[in-house]
Order: C-alpha cells, then sequence, then structure tokens
C-alpha cells in the first residue's frame, strides 16, 4: 500500500525531545517521509505531496488527534486531505506532543523507542482498516430548537430570517419565563409569533433522536399520540439551572460528550463553544450569571454554524458503523439486546443481524458482545487491535516494566492529553492504544496482551454516567470482572488489570494512578503469572 509519514516539530515542542530527522530515516521504505515545522503552515506542500506520490494512506504523526476534530485549522486539513483521495478510514495519527515529548521529555531514548512503537501501530492501522463508505446528504432547510429559553428564541429569529424553517421544542406548555431579559427579547418574540416558518411544538416529550447532520428524525410525544420532525440540524436551548433532568432524558440518544457537571460538551469551550462532535447539533445553555449579551452571541454563533453547513446543497458522512459478516452471523440476537441506540435488528428472512447506518454510531458495544465473531468495527477492526498489541509488545521499557492502555477516545484519551499539557511526567512504560470506546474492548485483547508480556493492562474509560455511548463502560466492567476468574485459571494474577474511569480534564488522577499501578507491577515481578 502506497502510504506516507508526515511528521510534525509542533514548532519545536517535539524536535526538542525526538530526534525526528534520524526517527524519520527509519522509514525510508515508505513512498514519502517528510519533516514540517508545522502541518498548518504547509498544508499545501502535505497535500501536494499526496497527489504527486498518489499516496493511498497518510499517518500525521504530531499533534493529538483531538485537535484534528476541535480545531477548525485541524478539520480542514482532514478535509484536504480526503479531497485529495484519501479515504477517512485511512488517515493515521500518532500523538507525539502531548503522549510521547511532553511527559518523556527526561527520557528521550524511551520517548523516541516509544514514538517509533506509535508510529508502527498508526501505520498498521492505515493498512488494515477497511474504506469506508461516504454518504451523501441533500440537507434539510429545517431547524428543532430544544428549549424556548431566551438563547432559544434568540437563535430561532436569526434563523427565520436566513429563511430557515424553525420548529420550537419545549417541555412546558407555555413559552419559558423571559425573566430580566424580558423587555428586550418581547420584540423577538413578537417577531417569531407572527413567522409563517415557525411552529411550536409544547407540552411534548422527545422519545428518539435519529439520523446525522442535514438528516435528523426527531420523535415527540403528547397525550399519547407521536409525531416525527424531520430537519437537518439541532439546536439545544436548555437552563442548565433547570433541565438537569431533559438533559439526561436527551442523553439516551443524541451522541454528545458529557461534562462532568451532567451537561453536554462542545467541541472547544473557547473556540467552539456552541458546537458539539455531532457537526448537526449546537449549544445555546443559559443559566447561572450569563449575560443577554453573551446569549446574544451564543445564539448568533449557532445560527451562523449551521447555515454554513446546512446552505450547502449537499453534506457528505463518512459511514463508520459497525459490520456483521452474514456467513458467520447466526442471528442469535444479542447485538439487539446490547445496542442502546436501537441500531440492530434481525432480519427475519436471512436469519442475520442487519445495522441501521442512522443509528449506528460505531461505538463497537455489540462487536465485543457478539458470541459467533461476526461482528467488527470499520474504524477499529479487530485485527488491528491485535497487531498493534503485538507491536507495542516489542518496546522496550526502561524499567523492564510494560503496561498496554486502552483508553477510549471519549475521556482517557484526553486525560492523556491533558496530563501532558500539564507537563506531568509520568512512566515511557504506559503504552497508549486507542480504541473508541470501552464496550469495544474484547476480553481476548486483553489476554493476548499478556500472552505477548505485558505486565500489566490498563483500561481508561468514562466514568459512570458520563460516556457519551451510554452504557459502553458499564458493559466492559461487567466483562472484565467475569474475566477476572478466566485470568486466575490461566495463572495469572487479576490485579494486573486495572480500569480506572476517568472525565477529559482527569490528568493528574490518570498520571497518578499510573504511578501506583506501576509500582504495584513492581512488586508483583516480572511476568504476568501469578
Amino acid at each position: 500500500m502506497n502510504i506516507g509519514l508526515f511528521i510534525s516539530r509542533a514548532n519545536g515542542a517535539i524536535s526538542q525531545v525526538i530526534d525526528l530527522n534520524d526517527l524519520a530515516k527509519e522509514y525510508r521504505n515508505l513512498s514519502v517521509v517528510k519533516i514540517y515545522d508545522n502541518f498548518f503552515k504547509a498544508s499545501r506542500d502535505l497535500i501536494y505531496q499526496t497527489r504527486l506520490n498518489q499516496l493511498e494512506g497518510v499517518v500525521l504523526a504530531g499533534d493529538s488527534k483531538m485537535f484534528y476534530q476541535t480545531n477548525r485549522s485541524g478539520s480542514y486539513l482532514i478535509r484536504l486531505f480526503e479531497n485529495a483521495g484519501i479515504n477517512l478510514n485511512k488517515i493515521g495519527f500518532v500523538n507525539l506532543k502531548e503522549q510521547v515529548a511532553f511527559p518523556h521529555r527526561k527520557e528521550r531514548k524511551s520517548a523516541y523507542k516509544k514514538a517509533k512503537a506509535l508510529i508502527n501501530v498508526a501505520l498498521e492501522k492505515v493498512k488494515l482498516s477497511p474504506l469506508i463508505e461516504v454518504l451523501s446528504v441533500a440537507p434539510r432547510r429545517q431547524i428543532a430548537i430544544l428549549g424556548t429559553t431566551v438563547s432559544g428564541l434568540l437563535a430561532a429569529q436569526r434563523l427565520l430570517e436566513k429563511g430557515y424553517k424553525v420548529f420550537l421544542i419545549d417541555r412546558g406548555e407555555k413559552i419559558r419565563d423571559l425573566k430580566e431579559a424580558k423587555e428586550k427579547v418581547l420584540p423577538t418574540l413578537s417577531y417569531i409569533d407572527g413567522h409563517k416558518k415557525v411552529e411550536y411544538r409544547l407540552g411534548v416529550k422527545v422519545t428518539d433522536v435519529s439520523g446525522y447532520a442535514g438528516d435528523y428524525t426527531i420523535v415527540l410525544e403528547k397525550e399519547g399520540k407521536q409525531e416525527e420532525l424531520l430537519v437537518g440540524g439541532i439546536i439545544l436551548a436548555l437552563d442548565t439551572d433547570e433541565d438537569a433532568s431533559w438533559f439526561e432524558e436527551l442523553h439516551q440518544f443524541m451522541h454528545l460528550q458529557m461534562s462532568d457537571d451532567g451537561f453536554f460538551s462542545p467541541l472547544d469551550a473557547e473556540t467552539l463553544p456552541v458546537q458539539t462532535i455531532d457537526e448537526g447539533i449546537c449549544l445555546v445553555f443559559q443559566g447561572g450569571s450569563q449575560s443577554l449579551r453573551e446569549l446574544a452571541l451564543r445564539a448568533d454563533s449557532a445560527a451562523l454554524s449551521l447555515g454554513n453547513l446546512l446552505d450547502h446543497n449537499e453534506i457528505i458522512h463518512e459511514v463508520t458503523i459497525s459490520r456483521v459478516d452474514e456467513k458467520v452471523c447466526g442471528g442469535c440476537g444479542v447485538c439487539v439486546k446490547t445496542c442502546m441506540f436501537k441500531a440492530s435488528s434481525i432480519d427475519l428472512v436471512e436469519k442475520h443481524s442487519h445495522i441501521d447506518p442512522r443509528r449506528c454510531i460505531g461505538c463497537g458495544n455489540c462487536v465485543a458482545a457478539c458470541p459467533t465473531g461476526a461482528r467488527d468495527l470499520l474504524s477499529f477492526p479487530s485485527e488491528f487491535i491485535f497487531k498493534a498489541i503485538d507491536i507495542l509488545s516489542q518496546y522496550e521499557s526502561p524499567n523492564g516494566i510494560k503496561v498496554l492502555t486502552l483508553v477510549c477516545d471519549g475521556c482517557g484519551y484526553e486525560a492523556l492529553d491533558y496530563a501532558g499539557k500539564m507537563g506531568l511526567e509520568y512512566s515511557p512504560s504506559i503504552l497508549p492504544l486507542e480504541v473508541h470506546c470501552a464496550g469495544r474492548i474484547d476480553t481476548q485483547f486483553i489476554l493476548y496482551a499478556f500472552v505477548r508480556g505485558f505486565d500489566g493492562v490498563m483500561i481508561c474509560e468514562c466514568v459512570e454516567g458520563r460516556c457519551r455511548n451510554l452504557v459502553g463502560n458499564i458493559d466492559l466492567d461487567r466483562r472484565a470482572n467475569l474475566f477476572r476468574d478466566v485470568l486466575r485459571s490461566r495463572q495469572i494474577n487479576p490485579e494486573r488489570l486495572r480500569i480506572l474511569g476517568l472525565t477529559p480534564c482527569e490528568g493528574v488522577t490518570c498520571v497518578n494512578v499510573v504511578a501506583e499501578f506501576i509500582n504495584e507491577l513492581k512488586k508483583l515481578g516480572g511476568e504476568s503469572s501469578g
């Protein structure tokens, strides 16, 4: 496969710890290997090299994978690669900055070896991950606003002015009390009430949300009757002081990151304060001591964001769902019981599982639960994870201890990032391997890690109630706790398996537990036998 490796110095943050010139020489067999001061200043050359060398895949070694999701420049760069013909599943990421250079700045030899191991893992992921399909959606020019709060009304006016149809939805039977903002917001309310493109849905309960940006289906219920609304975008205009229970209800349907206080989180509180991991859903929360000016700015930002998205003739979505091997599937229905998003069903004629791409979020929980191995995840196929464990097992640890650290990209990965940004140092014995969700982790991965010589396995998952895949962490805990008996039967001390619940900002907790775990492993002795 024709793969290019692009390495970033991150303006010196990485290159002052790792000899990138020597590292690049390790990959002379690849089609192209280039080092840049900063990817985002060199985007033209990156795309030029991609086209010139007719690359089928690329590995970006430098910034955190999360940077490309939460930064405008990062997401734009990924789109450029896709426009140059690189399938999204053929773009690999290596976090050399937060997860290697920052935490191991005093252990350069180990940092170099770890960087090489992580690059090898990323190259293998690009090779083994299948191409994912893309889906074209003609966006609907209708937007649902959940919450008739001040911020919701202000957003509604902006959208109506842009020509969108707006559904104003709330659990209460009346528009909410505008309180001290009433005098200034009354003209907005008058404008909305008299507009032909607005419809109210009051006193209703949201019972389901499915679809993707440009094409959502929202199911409402009132007095025993159900109604489906078809919209292109959604604005959550909830009140953090009044709507705690509504957040909990909506969490069942919306695949969004949760904050420590139980509310949905934006991609980045400073640079993308209204945008979520789902580009078609925006947040304009109110509560606390926010001024009317702040609410208006957020409403304008959400209206602008959705307008920019839905004004396109089409929106392209990558379908990163679970897949089914129909030859192996026995139609047992375990996946149906496991899936919290109602994405799985059994085809009664063909007697095998079927996946609804409008509902599947690619968490992988059904993959780990499937008793026949008929399931796999397009973005993190099992073959890759086993191969990654193989690669990481060959890393030479400076203290003789090696810990495979499986980190979910909802919390664990970000917690490691946060630790690096804080300048916290921890042992290079910790070898991170990203999974989409803790629910994706098969107990066979854990056993294989011990077979391959790891002294310990640490799983960093979301804390209870904060998993954006609802029960991925809970299901993993259940499987892993039962699996401890299997470890004992293999003469493997179950204390060598550690599960840690984290929020994205708990870098200190993560590092402290890592240090404690390594000390315990040293006391248990080398190898993984009990």
